[in-house]
């Protein structure tokens, strides 16, 4: 699923205007001619005000701005957004919010000048964008996770919650880097009122929680469920593996190396044959096939198998000439 225009934002908002809370991701208007990918189907949250007990519900999405066909790789940076929009008078007249992440283990902010926190305002009536003053520069200490304040204009280190007024929506994107591999996952779980926060140990792969602790003077926090950062096409699991880049034979001084290429759904396990000539090789299945005198003038292709429980597949790389 991809979204280029802000039209199906915008009616999404207009379909919840009953909602007080709404976390979900949207295209900025520099991002809007991008591609973000999605990550899961909406979950759902609801609390009670205790000033009126209106209710107060948050939904939540997981985007990706990456590679639409691979997760994002190890130390490559990419964007998640959050928004939350104030959709009628709630609970207070003025709603203030701190906005904080919970990342899965191993996966951290990515912030620099190449690649900033992003903040936006949205109408939700016209979908108009206009930048948000106050976008934070770097991360600060949360109560759940990295939190991102409005800061002062004059550049001071003070923070504030951001105060959202009613019919605007407040667009925050944060640029993460992973040092793992990261996994699909299956659907979040949701968090009511009066129980303690979702836990992920029944999930397949990583999750994310937009943490939205709400400050208006009558309510509890509001927290967000987790909420899965990745799930591949196809469902939990993703599948059988499948190839997006063919290997490569590459030399190494007296060695020939089996690069495996770029593979989709997470494989379990590669194996490596070698062809000569277009012949197999008997007993060359390691990643790498010593050069001899034998092979001088041969073409050499390498075949990777990828596995994973869903099953199995193979790529043929071009010939080498020894």
């Amino acid at each position: 699923m991809r979204i280029s225009s802000l039209d199906r934002v915008k009616n999404r908002y207009v379909a919840v205007a009953g909602a007080i809370l709404l976390a979900l991701s949207v295209a900025s208007p520099a991002q809007a001619e991008e591609e973000w990918h999605v990550g899961t189907s909406e979950t759902s949250w609801v609390g009670d005000c205790n000033f009126n007990y209106s209710q107060n519900g948050i939904r939540a999405d997981a985007w990706f701005q990456s590679d639409p066909v691979d997760l994002p790789r190890v130390g490559e940076v990419f964007y998640v957004r959050s928004v939350i929009a104030r959709l009628s008078d709630g609970c207070g007249v003025d709603m203030g919010g701190h906005v904080e992440i919970v990342p899965p283990p191993g996966v951290t902010t990515a912030i620099s000048k190449a690649n900033p926190v992003r903040c936006t305002w949205m109408d939700i009536q016209t979908g108009a964008m206009t930048d948000a003053e106050g976008c934070p520069k770097e991360e600060y200490e949360g109560v759940y996770g990295p939190a991102f304040d409005q800061v002062t204009p004059n550049g001071q280190t003070e923070t504030y919650p951001w105060l959202i007024e009613y019919g605007k929506a407040l667009v925050i994107e944060v640029p993460l880097k992973s040092s793992r591999g990261l996994q699909g996952t299956t659907p979040g779980c949701v968090r009511m009122e009066g129980e303690p926060p979702c836990t992920n140990s029944n999930q397949s792969g990583d999750t994310l929680q937009f943490t939205v602790r709400m400050i208006d003077g009558w309510s509890s926090e509001w927290l967000s469920p987790y909420v899965p950062l990745f799930v591949h096409e196809g469902g939990s699991g993703g599948g059988a593996p499948a190839n997006t880049k063919k290997p490569v034979v590459k030399r190494s001084g007296k060695k020939l190396v089996c690069k495996k290429g770029r593979w989709t759904n997470d494989p379990a396990d590669y194996a490596y044959d070698w062809l000569v000539n277009g012949k197999p090789k008997d007993g060359a299945y390691a990643r790498t096939l010593r050069v001899t005198k034998k092979l001088k003038g041969r073409k050499v292709r390498c075949q990777v198998t990828a596995s994973n429980a869903a099953g199995v597949a193979t790529a043929l790389s071009k010939a080498y000439r020894v």
